[in-house]
């Protein structure tokens, strides 16, 4: 998990966040905290004065109150949720009882559903509150309250239930209620920022020993959790070390860190932050003024939609989710362009020249599908939601991109796609978008818009992050602002590792590649992110002929032909585990086709040996060994291609899985070997062997054989191919030249240096896949036929040694938390794929390796991977051994959140730097990222 942390003078910091001062007449408390005994002393000394200076702000509705002994409840199977601030200050105007909110309404034991059809949608005018100016001002939410716990000392004679003393009173985590968290250290050892009084651009207030990374993990942790659990733009925090503190404030594009104040010598300060915080709008304080709870009518519909949808399990599995207990249901509100021909997704060129209809929707959500597990970077959260006006479900696609003219919004991509696919966009591989794009909001928004009064561009603003701003003080290279964006989508699938077996693997990869050749060859767009993530497996109504569709989503990396190029500083870009070899090792190198091309090899090689019989199947600790290896080890900074155990197994000629049952029957052995072979070709290829030095030759062969029953499903991708694909399924130079990729052969002697590679158009690799997707299932082996659970194990912590260097101070750090003593938290790993699919179904993030959505070394998809961007940059900050855990599981998350960065971030001429603000307007309709005034880079 990456951040980036800014150091600046408190005054400024309170300049920037805090709007309001306090009056003369206010006087801030002072506040009395024991440091003389343990850490838990000090926090009824704390939880006084915070709450005293909040009465005398006149603030009723704020309390401070330690929690750091009973983590929230309303948690999935292995959700994050076992986090435990030590004073949480929560909002009283948002509680209610947590078991009342979570109520569903048992199942009716009337007849049987018919289906979505049988559920009357709620009319906007009547059942459900129009809307209003109203709606910034949110109705009561869950309760802390209600679920409070009195810690009994014995040994003072307090038991369960008694009245005791203040400072023995501990109430359980409710993160729905959340307003600001306070950590609090004692032992100067474990702190997370120096102790020293240094100057705010001295790069030794960010310390380098794993204790200070993991304290600065454990901050990020609980953004995190306040981030995913919460509609947030921004989270506030103070850490308090004995009578010393820092003000933080987290958002999309970093942590703002105040220097170290005496709040106990001089409570102004704290004072200050604490009286305008009472004084702040919900907006201000950092939640989404377009997200509000939804009503008792409304959160009752949602929390019984699931049993509508019977005959619909993937529907009906996230539905259940969305409706978990403890997890309030909001109304996504959003002001954007909608598509007339919504069932296509398609707009007619008066349409486009015009621009599409822009409307306000509402939009019922709960606990979302997917959310990123990271503050840094897109933050991408999935939701099923219910369209209260359709009376549907949908999925809305929550994000922050990158601010550049270098990289197109994914709104814009998918428009791009629209005009030259037309009403076929759907049968080609993409998702249906509805509408969608930059949010944009305005406080009488709701208002106008019922009148279907049109809004000034200078009343609209839009939501961008402010963490440059302090970055310019610090006179910092920095990362530049996002932009808040949602998409509406038609479609609600099942991720890629949701695959049932060997044959679908491969089709659904299949269609994945044949869409992205569609998208190249027709609108001239790579996708630049190939990963398991963001591949879907659509399956039709159950009253629909239609055939499954795989999808190729998340096309907010994408670039056209025009800017692939366009790049004044290259980087990396995609998602580690499926990363071409060369673009780890080259991160200088232009992205091509050929990178993607050489992604899905990765992919197939990566699911096959996570889900499928072969030869380390039953060898746990083998098996974690080579997966680490080829999938999510590191690379260290300078690392050269005899460094990359991906490098040297392609430059093998061998497939990364091997001792796949009945290998010369089976469709999946002979694709993987044919590919190796592919691969190898393309290393050895003059356009790629400038990169690097030949290593020695070694074996390489492969297979083929016939099968005589098709697959209708490859039939019909065939036929979307020769329909749309265009000279995508033309074969390279190198082909014709007397290397025919479907017969056998084995090179025991050096191979002639090949004039273009395999991979420079789509031709072979797509009949490679064809070939295989073609087999019907039935004739494929019965053990390679089969899927198994992940097989990848929990293993324990590998210690990687990286080096980087101490600069400014501006830090990228990649921090940790590790459990057992002293750790504040519960181990967990990442979120189990068995509560959304059963029978063998996986839904990422997984245990190992890949996560699902967009992310970050957590091993989320979207731009991942076990590294960051710091290692080779002056930023980065001292000597540090890379722990990994499980990726994607609590201990690796917070690890990676402070550790100076030994890789990589994704990212492309995303990574820009400038010292242009933001904007805090928007400009009404026009596409922000066509905006001249913003500039960026994307990961």
């Amino acid at each position: 998990m990456y951040m980036d942390w800014y150091c600046i003078p408190v005054e400024k910091w309170l300049d920037l966040y805090v709007t309001e001062k306090a009056p003369p007449t206010y006087a801030a408390p002072k506040f009395d905290v024991d440091v003389s005994g343990t850490e838990q002393r000090m926090y009824a000394g704390l939880c006084e004065g915070i709450n005293e200076a909040f009465k005398r702000a006149g603030c009723t509705t704020f309390e401070a109150r330690s929690s750091d002994r009973y983590p929230e409840l309303s948690a999935g199977k292995r959700d994050t949720s076992k986090l435990r601030p030590d004073i949480v200050i929560c909002d009283h105007s948002l509680e209610v009882d947590l078991d009342a909110a979570a109520q569903v309404p048992p199942k009716p034991s009337t007849a049987p559903s018919q289906g979505p059809t049988a559920l009357t949608p709620l009319p906007v005018a009547s059942s459900v509150p129009a809307p209003s100016s109203d709606l910034l001002v949110a109705p009561p939410l869950q309760s802390a309250t209600t679920q409070h716990v009195l810690q009994g000392d014995h040994s003072e004679g307090h038991v369960a239930g008694e009245v005791a003393p203040t400072e023995e009173i501990n109430y359980r985590v409710s993160w729905a209620t959340a307003e600001l968290i306070v950590e609090v250290k004692k032992h100067s050892g474990k702190v997370p920022f120096s102790m020293a009084k240094l100057e705010p651009n001295d790069p030794k207030w960010l310390p380098t020993g794993d204790d200070r990374r993991r304290s600065r993990g454990q901050l990020v942790d609980y953004a995190v959790e306040c981030f995913n659990r919460q509609h947030r733009l921004h989270v506030f925090m103070l850490s308090v070390v004995g009578h010393t503190a820092r003000l933080l404030r987290f958002d999309r594009a970093g942590a703002v860190v105040s220097d170290s104040f005496d709040y106990v010598e001089d409570p102004t300060v704290l004072g200050r932050l604490l009286y305008g915080l009472s004084r702040m709008t919900r907006e201000e304080r950092g939640y989404d003024p377009t997200a509000t709870l939804a009503s008792p009518a409304e959160a009752a519909l949602f929390r019984q939609l699931s049993l509508q949808f019977d005959s619909q399990p993937v529907i009906q599995r996230h539905l259940e989710k969305a409706a978990t207990p403890g997890w309030p249901v909001h109304v996504l509100h959003i002001y954007a362009p909608w598509f007339k021909s919504e069932p296509a997704g398609t707009v007619s060129d008066s349409e486009q020249s015009q621009g599409a209809t822009y409307s306000l929707r509402r939009y019922l959500v709960g606990r979302p599908s997917f959310a990123k597990p990271d503050v840094y970077g897109r933050g991408t959260k999935g939701f099923v939601a219910w369209d209260l006006v359709a009376g549907t479900p949908v999925w809305i696609k929550d994000s922050w991109r990158s601010i550049s003219t270098n990289i197109p919004s994914e709104y814009e991509t998918y428009s791009m796609l629209r005009q030259k696919l037309r009403d076929d966009m759907p049968s080609c591989g993409f998702l249906t978008v509805l509408g969608g794009g930059d949010v944009m909001w305005s406080d009488d928004l709701p208002v106008k818009t019922k009148t279907s009064l049109p809004i000034p561009n200078e009343d609209l603003r839009d939501q961008c992050t402010l963490t440059h701003e302090a970055a310019q003080i610090t006179g910092s290279q920095h990362a530049l602002p996002r932009q808040h964006c949602r998409l509406v989508f038609k479609e609600i699938c099942r991720p890629l590792e949701a695959f049932r077996n060997g044959p679908e693997l491969v089709w659904a990869i299949f269609g994945a590649l044949a869409a992205h050749s569609i998208a190249w060859q027709r609108a001239g767009i790579l996708h630049r992110d190939i990963s398991a993530a963001n591949i879907l497996i659509h399956d039709p109504p159950p009253d629909s002929d239609a055939p499954p569709r795989a999808i190729l989503a998340d096309w907010d990396l994408a670039k056209s032909k025009e800017l692939l190029h366009r790049s004044t500083q290259h980087s990396r870009s995609g998602t580690w585990q499926f990363m071409s070899a060369l673009m780890q090792c080259c991160p200088q190198k232009p992205y091509e086709v050929s990178d993607d091309l050489e992604s899905f090899v990765h992919l197939l090689n990566w699911c096959s040996y996570k889900y499928l019989k072969h030869e380390n199947t039953g060898q746990p600790d083998y098996f974690a060994r080579e997966f680490v290896q080829f999938y999510d080890q590191p690379l260290p900074e300078g690392s050269s291609f005899s460094s990359s155990p991906k490098f040297k197994q392609i430059m093998l000629g061998l497939p990364f899985v091997r001792g796949l049952p009945d290998p010369d029957n089976n469709p999946l052995s002979m694709l993987l070997e044919r590919l190796a072979k592919m691969c190898r070709d393309h290393y050895m290829s003059a356009e790629i062997r400038k990169y690097y030095a030949v290593p020695r030759e070694t074996q390489s062969r492969s297979h083929v054989t016939g099968h005589g029953k098709v697959n209708e499903l490859a039939e019909v991708t065939w036929g979307m191919l020769y329909m749309y694909g265009g000279d995508g399924l033309k074969p390279s130079e190198g082909s014709k030249e007397g290397r025919d990729p479907s017969l056998a052969g084995s090179a025991s002697q050096p191979e002639p240096e090949l004039k273009e590679s395999p991979f420079k158009t789509h031709g072979e690799i797509l009949v490679a896949f064809g070939t295989a997707a073609g087999v019907h299932p039935e004739s494929w082996p019965s053990e390679a036929f089969k899927k198994l659970p992940n097989q990848v194990p929990r293993y324990r912590h590998m210690v990687i040694s990286t080096t980087s260097k101490r600069g400014s101070a501006t830090q990228s750090d990649v921090d940790s938390t590790h459990s057992g003593s002293g750790a504040k938290r519960f181990k967990t790993g990442s979120e189990d794929a068995d509560e959304l699919y059963s029978s063998g179904d996986v839904l990422a993030p997984s245990p190992l390796g890949q996560g699902s959505a967009s992310g970050s070394i957590s091993m989320s998809a979207g731009s991942s991977h076990p590294g960051s961007r710091a290692a080779s940059s002056s930023r980065a900050a001292g000597t540090s051994h890379q722990v990994f855990s499980p990726p994607g599981s609590a201990a690796s998350r917070s690890y990676l959140a402070g550790l100076p960065a030994p890789g990589l971030e994704p990212s492309d001429a995303d990574r820009e730097r400038t010292s242009r603000p933001g904007q805090r307007k928007g400009k009404g309709k026009a596409p922000a990222a066509a905006r001249p005034d913003k500039g960026g880079y994307g990961n």
